[in-house]
């Protein structure tokens, strides 16, 4: 063939259509899926596609997984920048997904940054706050640890992330600022939730976005509180009110 710009299916489909190589020596520019592009590639690895070198590579795509995008960027035979600009929806594990945004930054792929990502498997603190430092997108995620101590470190909020708090005992102004870091329900198993009378309220009045709350034990740190309000707390957990620090009702 003689064009500088070629698609991966219409090379795939002259590959099929002959029983000698096809020769791509003159293209420069090859377009197209993911899938078009590694069948593409995997015949000129294999003799039946011929003269694939140096080529820039466009992507076509709007959803991908990192797997197939870092695959096509592994190929010796790209000038060793893949545009995936017209991705909208990047999907994978956290580690592929990493070592994609790791391309990015490096050159070898560029983004558009405001690209969604969905992560298949779970994901630490740390990786989560690494792909939202480098994209602009909604990231759907399920955060591996349970501990607030590690939860506080979240650094971005919009994303969609699924979230279950496991300490024993939590302090409600923590729970309350880290459900509004994420779009999805909050999930805890605490057995003590403590702080201000007013902090506690907001926790368990958070219907739809904070569960697993009704039977803790409160103990909470006010001095000073109006009845009612202490009666509408425990009307919200069947647990033991702590209200020792109290010195005016």
């Amino acid at each position: 063939i003689t064009d500088n710009s070629v698609a991966a299916s219409v090379l795939n489909t002259l590959n099929s259509k002959t029983t000698v190589a096809v020769n791509a020596t003159t293209v420069t520019t090859i377009t197209g899926t993911a899938a078009d592009l590694i069948t593409a590639y995997t015949a000129n690895a294999a003799g039946t596609i011929t003269g694939l070198a140096n080529d820039v590579v466009i992507l076509t795509d709007a959803t991908i997984s990192a797997a197939n995008l870092l695959a096509i960027d592994a190929y010796p035979y790209t000038t060793g920048v893949v545009n995936a600009t017209a991705v909208t929806t990047i999907t994978g594990t956290a580690s592929d997904l990493i070592t994609a945004y790791t391309a990015n930054a490096a050159g070898t792929i560029t983004f558009s940054t405001d690209e969604a990502i969905t992560v298949n498997n779970s994901i630490s603190v740390a990786q989560f706050n690494y792909l939202a430092a480098n994209n602009d997108g909604v990231i759907t995620a399920t955060i591996s640890e349970g501990e607030m101590a590690v939860l506080n470190g979240i650094t971005e909020s919009g994303n969609a992330l699924a979230i279950t708090v496991t300490d024993t005992t939590v302090a409600a102004t923590e729970l309350n600022t880290l459900d509004s870091k994420t779009t999805t329900d909050l999930t805890v198993t605490s057995s003590t939730i403590t702080g201000l009378a007013t902090d506690v309220l907001t926790a368990y009045t958070a219907t739809g976005s904070i569960n697993g709350l009704g039977n803790e034990a409160v103990s909470l740190s006010d001095t000073s509180i109006d009845a009612e309000v202490l009666i509408n707390l425990d009307a919200l957990t069947s647990g033991i009110i702590n209200a020792s620090s109290i010195n005016t009702i």
